[in-house]
């Protein structure tokens, strides 16, 4: 079984978030002023410590192409799905 923990820290949004920030051209701090976001958040979410709120995921899906609903926790999006089938079978 995973840890609530570890389950936060493993979201597709912090992977394509250290991914987009492996470029040469790009940074922490470069992102934080771009976003208007403390460069002490980013760190966080690349460390796992941490998610973005909505705004902020809303941010990075702007400058950055990570699809918001990419930082759920597989348990979220595990409900998100069961709610969807539910509606889907009701039609």
């Amino acid at each position: 079984m995973v840890s609530i923990v570890a389950e936060r820290r493993e979201t597709l949004g912090r992977t394509l978030l250290i991914a987009w920030l492996s470029h040469p051209r790009r940074s922490q701090l470069s992102l934080s002023k771009q976003a208007n976001i403390g460069q002490g958040l980013i760190s966080a979410w690349v460390r796992g410590d941490g998610r973005p709120g909505p705004l902020a995921r809303d941010v990075l899906e702007i400058l950055c192409s990570i699809p918001a609903h990419s930082w759920r926790t597989p348990s979220e999006q595990a409900e998100i799905d069961r709610v969807r089938a539910i509606v889907a079978e009701a039609a």
